[in-house]
């Protein structure tokens, strides 16, 4: 019986969503991390470091829409 209902799904992530999902990944890993660690090792963060700031700062919106609070620590 082929595509039976016990066999996994293929996943395929929009690159948003999937940086959005590796940045609560590193969010939640101690110790704290500033935005620069951030956009400089987490998956997703590409271009000069201006751009990837921009990215940080749209993500962090967004998670903030969807809940998820992200403070600022000091470096």
């Amino acid at each position: 019986m082929a595509g039976g209902a016990d066999r996994p799904a293929e996943v395929h992530w929009q690159p948003r969503a999937s940086r959005l999902f590796n940045l609560v990944l590193a969010l939640l890993n101690e110790p704290p991390r500033s935005a620069t660690w951030l956009t400089t090792n987490v998956r997703g963060y590409e271009g000069t470091p201006e751009s990837r700031r921009r990215q940080f700062a749209r993500d962090r919106d967004a998670l903030a829409g969807a809940g998820v609070v992200v403070r600022a620590v000091p470096a």
